[in-house]
């Protein structure tokens, strides 16, 4: 299933913000597939700091880890949701940056363990990139905890339908069911509060997250189709909270094929595993047969029919 060794590409150059000259092949049923140019990835890496991406303190990890792919063909989005606890093969440095091999450990510690910043967004995207079997990710944005404000206020504040009753003991207002247009007061606490001394308490908040994302892609859309330098503007006012392979001219690339995208056609996909009981944290197992399937079902959304094999995978 390791499509990088099929053409002996070397999964250890991966990295985001990377010119790939070369595109994955891949066979199931007798037919060979390669990459499709016409797709966008795009990693969003959510990191637990607070005092901006660009200092000098010591790196916070990567709270939440989704993977946008975007088909400019069929209009899909895709969403693959990791969570951060996540078990798998993470590559660690030395304090002056010197290989020290891989370790298997939470997805949510390849940025800290690269010592954040672009080195830790590319030390996130390679761990991504080979639970995929190799598949190239092409940009990434981190963003820290004081840009979550800022997002939601991007459009307006973003109307959600609370998807489970986690929060509603503590914050009423999020009772299970309920409709609440958040805003600088109350969004942090509904995408990124948790209470660590519940089991698993990360699943039932990568629902909330996602109930945000279905309510904030369509109006981070109109807002774009209204103005497109809008947001790189807004963007520009927190630079020093972000880190992004993504330059100006590449926004309005990506930002023109967004607003194609059918917003009614948006797959979230979290991927199957086992939750256990780490010694001091929670694990996530991911089911390798599951994920092997579910890529081969959305192959189109990665790869384009080339030509007629007598092999199979």
């Amino acid at each position: 299933y390791d499509y990088s060794k099929q053409n002996g590409y070397d999964v250890d150059s991966i990295g985001a913000g990377v010119e790939h000259t070369e595109y994955k092949n891949v066979e199931k049923d007798g037919v060979s597939y390669t990459f499709n140019p016409r797709i966008d990835t795009i990693l969003y890496i959510g990191v637990d700091q607070t005092d901006g991406l660009d200092s000098d303190s010591l790196a916070g990890r990567a709270d939440v880890v989704i993977l946008f792919v975007l088909n400019k063909d069929t209009g899909k989005i895709t969403s693959i949701n990791f969570s951060r606890d996540t078990m798998t093969a993470i590559r660690t440095y030395t304090a002056d940056g010197q290989a020290l091999g891989t370790t298997k450990q939470h997805l949510a510690y390849a940025f800290q363990f690269a010592g954040g910043g672009k080195a830790g967004c590319q030390n996130v995207a390679w761990s991504v990139s080979n639970l995929l079997g190799g598949i190239p990710i092409e940009e990434y944005v981190a963003t820290d905890i004081k840009t979550i404000v800022a997002i939601n206020d991007l459009v307006g504040g973003v109307t959600v339908t609370v998807p489970n009753d986690d929060l509603g003991s503590l914050y009423p207002e999020f009772a299970e069911g309920a409709t609440v247009k958040l805003n600088s007061s109350n969004v942090e606490t509904f995408v990124r509060y948790r209470d660590t001394e519940v089991d698993f308490s990360n699943n039932t908040r990568r629902e909330r997250q996602k109930a945000f994302l279905n309510a904030f892609f369509p109006q981070l859309s109109e807002l774009m189709s209204k103005n497109i330098n809008s947001v790189w503007e807004k963007y520009l006012t927190i630079e020093k909270d972000t880190i992004s392979s993504i330059t100006r001219n590449e926004y309005i690339d990506i930002a023109n094929n967004f607003l194609k995208m059918d917003y009614g056609n948006v797959e979230f996909y979290p991927p199957e595993g086992e939750d256990r009981n780490g010694e001091l944290h929670d694990e996530f197992y991911i089911d390798e047969e599951a994920l092997r399937k579910k890529i081969l079902e959305i192959l189109e959304n990665f790869f384009l029919n080339s030509v007629k094999m007598n092999l199979h995978i």
